[in-house]
């Protein structure tokens, strides 16, 4: 719709809605509606309840020791970058009846497969199956370590 002048107004929906808002009130005069006052009930916020706070002991509490592993040294073997050599080396010690198992390490952008044997109780006990396993599998001399409690916990026992 095209709004339409007739004298001085413009004729539009908009103008004609201004226009039905308007009312006579009692007195004969014009006034605009006032709107109705919207009538919310908001809720009250209750107060916070007090909680009664822990109470906590001064001194700090110790972790439970862990249980001394018996199983202090492993071998490991050789190292290599292609998964699959590691995988055969620790099937043929598996299969003479040794724990080996593969250890996952990154160095230098390069992840390194280690097989290890283990466990030993002593590192005179490892260094010497570690020469007897050099010699067999013709490696080059292997070194003596110490195990992580996390790599006895996962590989003590199991051939992986």
């Amino acid at each position: 719709m095209k709004p339409v002048m007739d004298g001085m107004y413009w004729y539009c929906p908009i103008s004609i809605l201004f226009w039905i808002s308007l009312r006579i009130d009692q007195k004969g005069r014009n006034s605009i509606r006032k709107p109705e006052p919207r009538t919310t009930t908001v809720p009250k916020k209750e107060p916070p309840q007090k909680v009664a706070k822990k109470t906590t002991p001064t001194f700090k509490e110790k972790k439970p020791a862990r249980k001394p592993t018996t199983a202090n040294w492993v071998v490991n073997l050789a190292s290599f970058t292609h998964r699959k050599n590691a995988e055969d080396l620790k099937t043929s010690l598996i299969t003479a009846g040794y724990n080996a198992y593969i250890t996952e390490f990154v160095k230098d952008n390069t992840t390194w497969y280690r097989v290890r044997v283990g466990f030993f109780s002593s590192k005179a006990e490892a260094d010497k199956v570690g020469r007897k396993l050099s010699s067999i599998y013709r490696m080059p001399k292997p070194w003596i370590t110490k195990p992580s409690a996390r790599e006895v916990e996962r590989f003590k026992g199991k051939n992986r």
